[in-house]
This record gives C-alpha cells, structure tokens and sequence, in this order.
C-alpha cells in the first residue's frame, strides 16, 4: 500500500502487508498499522503501532521533521534504517525518547525510554 499524504485530519488504517507513507509538505494524520512494514517519506508522519510486529523504515531523504511513533514495542517492533542513515544523537523527555537521524529527521517513539531499546 502506498500512501501520499497531505492536510487532513483521517486517520489511515494499513492492512497486513506494506505501507509506503509520503506525506509532502503537510503532516500526516495517524496511521494505524496492522502489521508489516511503514517506511516513511519526507513530511512529519504520526504512526500508531497496530497488534502485529511491525518494521519502521527510515529512508536517506533529507528532512527537517519530527515523525512520531506510538505504542512501539521493544523486542517486537523494530527500526530499519537504510543505507546511509545513521543515529546522530538522542535524548529522553517526559518518557519518550527522540532520535535525531543523519538526514535531519528526528524520530519520537511517544512512551519508550532509552533502557527499553536494545542496544
């Protein structure tokens, strides 16, 4: 399933399977995941984890947004990160932790603290 996303306020559900999130210059309105993997584009994404493992993949676009992932599960949900992305940084606020990639996006996973992620 492929998704480009603009202004709007409809949550998308994703079927078991793939989803491709391109959300341009707007950000994208939650999406829920049933299982699979979400890989995301260059707009802010807003993504609740669904009932299945699911594999978050991070591109190596250069963007200057926050995407947000809720109810990810250590050790049962993973992050991808594509060939030339790297961590660059991370910090923990008010019990969610962001990642700041190479490409400029920074990642919040809503909820998770640092010692929940493997290392």
């Amino acid at each position: 399933m492929s998704f480009i996303g603009g202004a709007g306020t409809t949550p998308v559900t994703t079927a078991k399977g793939s989803a491709v999130l391109y959300a341009a210059a707007a950000t994208l309105p939650a999406v829920q995941a049933a299982t699979g993997d979400i890989t995301f584009g260059t707009g802010a994404e807003n993504v609740t984890a669904g009932t299945g493992p699911e594999t978050f993949v991070f591109q190596n676009l250069a963007a200057d947004v926050t995407d947000t992932i809720s109810g990810f599960r250590p050790g049962i949900d993973h992050v991808a990160l594509q060939p030339g992305v790297t961590v660059a940084g991370e910090h923990t606020v008010g019990g969610s932790t962001t990642f700041g990639l190479s490409t400029g996006v920074q990642v919040d996973f809503a909820g998770v603290t640092v010692p929940h992620f493997p290392g």
